[in-house]
């Protein structure tokens, strides 16, 4: 069972991707913000990262350049999940080390691709 992490300060959006990753069995921990999912890395990585870029306490990419170097992250897959749709976004967020970009709102499917796509690097 994969250990995921999802990162949206957002409580409605973080619960539906967690219902949504928990259909595929996933085992789901929820952070509202950078210092909370920097604090659950630290107790246990986990196989896959979700991120929002919109965080309150720090900028999106500048977290997800920090999971990418950490040692016990620095391997796991993060899943851009954002409203921010411009192109620049997209390039900046895999500029940052992200492995996959899905712009809000989405569609199940697209979770459950990068899900797989992600779990099989």
């Amino acid at each position: 069972m994969a250990r995921v992490l999802i990162v949206d300060d957002e409580p409605e959006a973080n619960r539906l991707l967690c219902k949504l990753l928990e259909l595929k069995g996933c085992e789901t921990e929820s952070a509202l913000d950078g210092a909370e999912a920097l604090a659950a890395v630290e107790r246990e990585p986990p196989d896959l990262i979700f991120l929002d870029l919109m965080l309150p306490d720090v900028d999106g990419l500048a977290l997800c350049r920090r999971f990418k170097s950490l040692g016990n992250t620095a391997r796991t897959p993060v899943v851009v999940v954002t409203a921010r749709l411009s192109d620049q976004n997209r390039a900046e967020s895999f500029a940052a080390g992200a492995d996959e970009f899905i712009s809000k709102p989405y569609l199940p499917d697209q979770i459950f691709q990068a899900l797989a796509a992600a779990l099989d690097r």
